[in-house]
């Protein structure tokens, strides 16, 4: 865990927190770039990280409209009050020059499979027009066959289905038009795509993720997702939604996992980085297909057959397997 030095007890810069998780299972990073203003964001992604059992988690270290001054970055937002005008500097999913980007960037960078989720929330304009529960994009709004946003868009509406919430569920900016996943408007048309997001921008190649717009491309690295407030509760409201229906939906999306090998490991096993099986064998057994095993450098005498498809990685060094 990075996390800002104190200064008197407090924080100082809004540096942020940012988690690495050696007993990961899905290559995911869970952002929370609104803190605060986005209420129950910065708990809610904290959950997603641990049910998940994601890679990588990272916090702002402050209130998006913590101070005046103005980023360079384009659009503008009427969220800090006194009408229009350009998002402020405190504000990391519009400022690129901070820790939280660069955080961003350098695992991205690191990890090509690698997919950031980058956690907000929502308000409706006007709470008595029907709006989605959840709208959820690849930072852009292209419709794309195949999206990861519109497949978390329906693993959403499937757990939503199991509770007694009658209205509309999750709808994905990514949805082809007319289908059922299209989005519903949230507000004044504007359909929360991220497309602003920098993080995202960055993510999906733009050549100035602060002043430049992209789109994404197969297979997709960032995903942004806006929640209204009964999916970021901790608890069940009234029809039985919480943030731990997300969760349910983020396991199904992201059902392709991290199966860890070490040769050399002693001790407990489970396959993850700190608890890895210590043969191939047990490696396959644990995979689906075309999941991944990592293995740690080193050597095996095992002699198997491998019969579902499967990416099969090394780490550290060269990883050998002498029948």
């Amino acid at each position: 865990i990075l996390r800002e030095q104190l200064s008197g007890g407090t924080p100082v810069r809004g540096l942020g927190t940012f988690a690495y998780n050696p007993r990961a299972r899905r290559l995911l990073n869970i952002q929370s770039p609104h803190p605060i203003y986005d209420s129950n964001t910065h708990s809610h992604s904290i959950d997603i990280f641990i049910g998940t059992q994601a890679l990588f988690w990272q916090v702002a270290g402050t209130h998006r409209c913590a101070n005046s001054t103005a980023s360079p970055c384009s659009d503008s937002t009427t969220t800090c009050g006194g009408g229009s005008q350009a998002y402020r500097t405190s504000d990391v999913a519009h400022f690129v020059d901070n820790f939280y980007q660069a955080t961003s960037d350098a695992v991205s960078d690191r990890i090509p499979e690698l997919v950031s989720i980058s956690v907000h929330g929502f308000t409706p304009c006007n709470p008595t027009t029907a709006t989605s529960l959840a709208v959820i994009s690849n930072g852009t709004s292209g419709n794309m066959n195949g999206s990861i946003a519109t497949t978390l868009a329906a693993a959403l509406n499937a757990e939503i289905k199991g509770t007694s919430y009658s209205g509309l569920g999750s709808g994905s900016c990514n949805a082809p038009t007319n289908d059922p996943l299209d989005i519903v408007w949230p507000c004044n048309n504007n359909p929360f795509c991220g497309q602003t997001n920098v993080q995202g921008r960055s993510i999906n190649n733009s050549a100035n993720p602060c002043t430049a717009g992209t789109s994404a491309q197969l297979p997709e690295r960032f995903i942004h997702m806006e929640q209204q407030q009964p999916l970021r509760r901790a608890t069940p409201d009234a029809n039985g939604l919480s943030r731990q229906i997300v969760i349910d939906a983020f396991n199904a999306a992201f059902a392709r996992k991290i199966t860890w090998v070490d040769f050399s490991h002693t001790g407990g096993e489970e396959g993850s980085f700190c608890q890895p099986f210590d043969s191939l064998l047990e490696g396959l057994n644990d995979a689906s297909s075309n999941e991944t095993i990592i293995i740690k450098a080193g050597v095996s005498s095992e002699t198997l057959t491998i019969v579902q498809p499967v990416r099969i990685e090394s780490y550290g060094g060269t990883a050998r397997v002498v029948g």
